[in-house]
């Protein structure tokens, strides 16, 4: 009865509606796998096929410009290609997970690509760049970096090094440069108008803290890689650290992290983490990601000329001479600044070398590269090393460890976790079309508006509560009116079984609509239609969803909002009354000095008269609707790591 049942179900929901067809053709295998988990191997499939025959016959020139622009012009627009079956290939996924051992011809062997589904179009990219690849002249001076070369053997073994000197490209690559587009995509407008590379890594800094919600870190939680946390707009923060230091990259600006070198019992163990440092005209400045905000300069905190906060950064050499800039940043309700006064004196640099950026085939691609499309494909880490080496305070020059451990560790990921991973994506694919996953793709290029603009896509993802209870209880009756006509009498479980199948769908359209409102707030605060991003953050986002996944960004972001639009007090208000939020220490700093700066003392001595708890959100400045109760709660369990919540106000 099973079978029967699935395709009856899929078959009526096919049928559709506005909100696109179902992507639950395999839910309940889905839901399956997370409520029992599941194990079991995979099959290898992460090297492109290798063109022969009729493919090698594209020697000539012009033929491999061809494919060489084939790839590369279709990498650059990503956005505008079908992903219609994603979500069925992530379902199928899933399902073939829950299968014991043995038991599925679909498995996969690397964990890692598990958590990365292909779109179509990036597999082609990769086969036409492995078919220009192979044409190319081999690179007999290549030579990998010195202090990549000396890293442990174990490290040599990860994708992109074991075949660093090989032009052969592969699944990894593909996403590599996916990657780089991303980023560099953000980096072009969000560096702002700034003259100098100081000013532009302000503003690409200031980026990363509004549009990446910081997260608390944990044992449990699954790393991400740069392209992970730019995509779903969260991320711990070193994760928004290493965001920051690939934006610059993108600019040509050197950044890196900065670690406290310290020892146990005598002995020496891994740097610290502290902050990230731009390096400029022989000068670190310090850049503190979990704060959200650079360490101000003796004298540097002003008001610009919109009221907003203006940071000037310190330098390395400055907090060493005056250890009270330092101390400025503790803070009564959230504990005093963890960096100590001599920590300043123990400097590491540790280098952002992610495996991608280090092999010949990105470089012989980055050569290639003109135009408008160029862009940073590779590092040199000896040559930051000895730019870093000479400034001031530094006590040693390294590679930093976490982009090759997060790779190590994605690789042994069990089949729960990377089923938590996969259903994180689910809200990007949950209608064919994917307008959540389109819009993502525009905002990131900052193509916000227009008739193809993200805006247009996110308003898609935006139905009204109505007309998704509308949805599913119309899907519900198809499917049981396809089961009744086919002659299948469908048991208590059966209807169950179909109604979990919906109920998920409407749990991530929920989510993707969740997604959709906060980022559509972020893209009115971007373009200064401030009221408009009060509407977003505060009844679209917070009203319609007070526990909801974008809680702590959307309270932020109103503040910032607010700060913005010279509205200070109500930004005061709403920076010290989220105390839960993991940048509560930062945003009670910012309230402190934005509102010290207004009364005319830019160096506040002691904290303000933040509360000891949650305060009332305030009522907008401008007259807003409200939102109507959300939808129950569905019946179906999913993991915490992106946990949908099915909470959205009827717009």
């Amino acid at each position: 009865m099973r079978k029967p049942l699935r395709k009856t179900s899929r078959q009526a929901r096919q049928d559709g509606c506005a909100l696109g067809s179902s992507v639950a053709p395999f839910a309940v295998a889905a839901l399956a796998f997370l409520l029992l988990g599941g194990g079991g191997g995979c099959r290898d499939s992460s090297i492109a096929p290798s063109p022969r025959g009729r493919n090698a016959a594209a020697s000539t020139g012009r033929q491999q410009e061809e494919l060489f622009r084939y790839a590369i012009d279709n990498l650059n627009r990503l956005e505008e290609f079908n992903t219609g079956q994603m979500a069925r290939d992530i379902l199928q996924t899933l399902a073939d997970l829950v299968q014991p051992a043995g038991t599925s011809s679909e498995r996969r062997e690397d964990p890692l690509l598990l958590t990365w589904p292909e779109p179509e179009m990036l597999r082609q990219i990769v086969n036409r760049l492995q078919q220009w690849g192979q044409a190319q002249p081999r690179q007999s001076d290549w030579k990998p970096d010195p202090m990549v070369a000396a890293l442990p053997a174990a490290m040599g073994q990860l994708p992109w090094l074991r075949d660093a000197d090989q032009l052969e490209f592969s699944r990894y690559d593909g996403f590599a440069l996916r990657e780089a587009v991303w980023i560099r995509g953000v980096s072009q407008w969000a560096r702002g108008e700034g003259l100098d590379d100081l000013q532009r890594a302000k503003s690409l800094f200031d980026w990363t803290v509004r549009n990446i919600q910081l997260e608390a870190d944990s044992a449990e939680r699954i790393p991400q890689l740069p392209w992970e946390t730019v995509l779903f707009g969260q991320g711990t923060a070193i994760e928004r650290a290493w965001v920051f230091i690939l934006l610059a990259r993108q600019q040509g600006i050197d950044a890196a992290l900065l670690a406290v070198a310290d020892s146990a019992d005598g002995k020496p163990s891994p740097p610290r983490p502290w902050a990230v440092a731009v390096l400029h005209e022989g000068e670190l400045y310090v850049f503190d990601s979990e704060l959200g905000l650079p360490i101000p300069a003796p004298s540097g905190n002003r008001l610009d000329e919109a009221g907003q906060v203006d940071i000037q950064p310190a330098t390395l050499a400055e907090i060493v001479r005056d250890p009270s800039l330092l101390r400025r940043l503790d803070v009564e309700q959230a504990g005093p600044y963890p960096m100590k006064t001599g920590d300043a004196q123990r400097i590491v640099v540790l280098l952002e070398a992610s495996p991608a950026y280090l092999t010949c085939r990105m470089k012989m691609v980055e050569a290639h590269l003109t135009g408008n499309q160029k862009m940073v494909l590779t590092t040199a880490p000896s040559a930051q090393a000895e730019r870093f080496g000479a400034c001031a305070h530094v006590a040693g020059v390294r590679l930093w460890m976490r982009p090759f451990d997060v790779i190590a560790q994605r690789m042994q990921l069990e089949p729960q976790r990377i089923g938590r991973q996969l259903v994180k994506l689910l809200p990007f694919y949950a209608v064919t079309s994917a307008p959540l996953r389109r819009g993502r793709l525009l905002h990131l290029k900052g193509q916000f508006t227009g008739p193809q603009g993200a805006t247009e896509y996110y308003q898609n993802c935006r139905p009204s509560d109505r007309s998704l209870q509308q949805h599913e209880s119309e899907q519900l009756e198809k499917a049981v009116e396809a089961a009744r006509q086919s002659g299948v009498e469908l048991s208590q479980e059966q209807k169950a079984e179909i109604f979990r199948e919906v109920r998920l769908e409407t749990v991530m359209l929920h989510q993707a609509k969740q997604y959709a409102s906060y980022w559509l707030g972020l893209i009115a605060f971007q373009r200064q239609k401030y009221e408009t991003a009060v509407d977003y953050f505060f009844v679209r986002t917070l009203q319609a969803s007070p526990r909801g996944p974008w809680e702590h960004g959307a309270r932020y972001n109103l503040a910032r909002t607010y700060e913005s639009s010279g509205q200070s007090a109500k930004a005061i208000e709403h920076y010290v009354s989220d105390t839960q939020s993991p940048g509560y220490h930062g945003n009670v700093l910012r309230a402190r000095w934005l509102e010290a700066l207004r009364k005319g003392d830019p160096e506040p001595q002691a904290p303000s008269d933040a509360p000891a708890g949650p305060a009332e959100v305030p009522e907008p400045a401008v007259e807003m609707p409200e939102p109507t109760a959300p939808p129950p709660e569905p019946a179906i369990e999913v993991p915490e790591s992106g946990a949908p919540s099915s909470h959205a106000p009827d717009q």
